[in-house]
Parts: C-alpha cells; sequence; structure tokens
C-alpha cells in the first residue's frame, strides 16, 4: 500500500491557529501523518483488491457448480439402480406369492 500525501505542516499551523501550542500542533500532525502512512488503503489498493476477489469468487463459484453437477450425477445413477433393485425384488416377491398360491391351490384340489 502506498503513503498518501499529507502537509503535516499546514495541519500543525491550522492547529496552532486555533489555540493549540506548537508541540500539541505538531505531535498531533505527526500522530496523524504515521496513521496515514503505510497502512492506509488507496483507492488502486482496494480496485486490485476488488479484481482479485472477483476473480477468485469466479473460479469457486465454477468449482462448485462443477462439484454440484458431479453429485446430481451420482444421485442420479444411485436412483437408477435404487429402482432396479426395487423392480426386481418386487418381481420375486410377486414370483413367490404365485408359487405360494399355486402350491396351495394343488393341495386344495387333490
Amino acid at each position: 500500500m502506498n503513503a498518501l500525501p499529507f502537509d503535516t505542516l499546514k495541519l500543525a499551523k491550522g492547529l496552532e491557529k486555533t489555540g493549540w501550542t506548537p508541540e500539541q500542533a505538531s505531535e498531533a500532525a505527526r500522530a496523524l501523518a504515521d496513521c496515514m502512512s503505510s497502512d492506509m488503503a488507496t483507492k488502486p489498493d482496494v480496485t486490485a483488491l476488488e479484481n482479485k476477489m472477483t476473480t477468485g469468487f469466479s473460479i469457486l463459484e465454477s468449482k462448485i457448480a462443477t462439484a454440484i453437477a458431479g453429485v446430481e450425477t451420482k444421485i442420479a445413477a444411485a436412483e437408477t439402480s435404487a429402482a432396479k433393485w426395487i423392480i426386481g425384488a418386487v418381481f420375486v416377491n410377486s414370483l413367490t406369492v404365485l408359487g405360494g398360491m399355486i402350491a396351495i391351490w394343488q393341495i386344495a384340489h387333490k
């Protein structure tokens, strides 16, 4: 991040005009200048960060969409597999019931 230009002398002179002592004015200006030095983000800093975040979010959205599509494919495959097993189980149960009915009918008609 870049330091912002700041006129400490102008601030100190302005503070002195309002009744501050020269020592108070210069210390206040120095303290404010220290606060505004290297840790202050500039508009280009914020724009660069915004661009990085936008790119990062786009990549993240793409990865999430790919992951969701994969999960949806696996769910569809599981549903198909479950349907096959259910149909098979119903068929086997139907045959078992039919076989039992035929056996009962044969015993009853002897």
